[in-house]
């Protein structure tokens, strides 16, 4: 009876250990709060190549509605005033990027020029894509400072 007894403890704790380890070495759900991301901090990502602009035209289709974090240049010859130009896409439209300036909000920059180079860096409201004009989708970016971007 003893040895019934301690075989039966041997295989519970067996099965709680094997179920701990499964436990520790599970995948971390995804974090909800976590800000999407186009670009690192030094290294902003060019989007005078044409795949690259469509790859950032399509992140910001699939973060319509969301804050993000953009590291983007920009040369000087695809930018007129506040608008960029992207591209025409598969269906025969031009994706722009529009980014209106802040006047109450110093610390929401928006565009740069920097070397030669217009930069969209920090956060931004991403509204989607906010009309639809002689065939171009225009896609509207608010610059948001470090404050609004972490309430």
């Amino acid at each position: 009876m003893d040895r019934v007894i301690s075989f039966t403890s041997f295989v519970v704790a067996l099965a709680a250990l094997v179920i701990a380890v499964m436990a520790w070495r599970r995948p971390f759900p995804a974090d909800p709060t976590a800000i999407p991301t186009f670009g690192r901090a030094l290294e902003p990502v060019n989007l005078d190549d044409p795949k690259v602009a469509n790859a950032f035209f399509g992140f910001l289709r699939d973060n319509a509605g969301r804050k993000i974090l953009l590291y983007v240049g920009m040369g000087k010859d695809c930018i007129n005033s506040e608008n960029f130009s992207g591209p025409t896409n598969s269906d025969g439209l031009t994706d722009v990027l529009y980014v209106p300036k802040r006047p109450d909000n110093e610390r929401a920059f928006g565009i740069e020029y920097q070397h030669g180079v217009y930069l969209l860096r920090g956060y931004f409201a991403n509204s989607g894509v906010v009309g639809l004009y002689q065939g171009q989708l225009v896609h509207r970016l608010t610059p948001l400072s470090d404050d609004e971007a972490v309430n």
